[in-house]
């Protein structure tokens, strides 16, 4: 949101400025704030076999991928959308830069209320739900914004919440790709995150890649990309409940005889 602000007064370079500014702070904090945390270190040498299996271990693992990519499929829609939507919201519906970033800010809120909700859902209904409402979320703020590209093409509130909602699945995924993907392996985490956040980042470069490719004066093409990845986080939804009820078929029935 205060992106807009400084891209309205500083022109495009003053948010990148900004965040110079703030990277450099936050770096320079944690260095000399936060203390180390790893008490015991490994003075042996680094084995590169030990290093190449790590990571073939969680490659044989098709589990761990799916976790992943439930994810991974929100952040390309997300990214597809923002990089279009700037173009779109300033030369078709003529939104000030400034109101820009507060529609995204609204996104943004509404993805962070999603994620305090987390734990609060997890705790009374299980992980399992995290799982189910992820790809409904999607479902419906993909069906409203093909409402909105059909209906209200110009209504900058219509699109912005359904990219909120769609959002929410996001954040939903997310707890499912960091709990769930990073418990199948308990003694190689740190390889596991590390190609986790490996995929998240390839998933945003891959959805602004997208978002750069399709035009900026239609919905229509950022609502395929929401439709697919939609429709691809339902199937991954499937196998990964179909797994869970393989391999707990009786917590599986408690749960739906309460």
């Amino acid at each position: 949101a205060l992106g807009g602000f400084m891209h309205q007064f500083f022109g495009w370079r003053g948010s990148f400025c900004l965040m110079s500014v703030i990277a450099v702070s936050l770096f320079s904090f944690l260095l000399l704030k936060v203390p180390e945390t790893l008490s015991l270190r490994h003075k042996g040498r680094v084995s590169f076999k030990s290093f190449v299996s790590n990571y073939g271990l969680i490659a044989r693992n098709p589990l761990f991928f799916a976790y992943v990519s439930f994810f991974a499929l929100a952040i390309v829609g997300e990214w597809c959308f923002l990089t279009m939507s700037p173009f779109y919201f300033e030369d078709v519906l003529h939104v000030p830069s400034h109101y820009f970033g507060l529609f995204v800010g609204g996104v943004a809120l509404l993805y962070c209320v999603a994620l305090g909700l987390l734990s609060k859902i997890t705790a009374r209904w299980g992980d399992d739900v995290p799982l189910k409402a992820a790809p409904f979320c999607a479902i419906a703020g993909t069906g409203l914004f093909f409402v909105a590209y059909f209906f209200a093409p110009m209504n900058p509130y219509l699109i912005t919440v359904a990219v909120s909602i769609f959002m929410m699945g996001a954040a939903f995924g997310w707890f499912i790709s960091v709990t769930k993907s990073l418990d199948l392996f308990p003694n190689n985490k740190g390889v596991a995150s590390s190609v986790r956040g490996l995929s998240v980042m390839g998933s945003m470069a891959l959805g602004g890649w997208i978002g750069r490719l399709i035009p900026s004066d239609s919905l229509a093409p950022v609502g395929l990309c929401l439709l697919t990845c939609t429709l691809l986080m339902t199937i991954i939804s499937v196998y990964l409940h179909r797994r869970t009820v393989q391999e707990n078929p009786l917590s599986d029935g408690m749960r739906n005889a309460a």
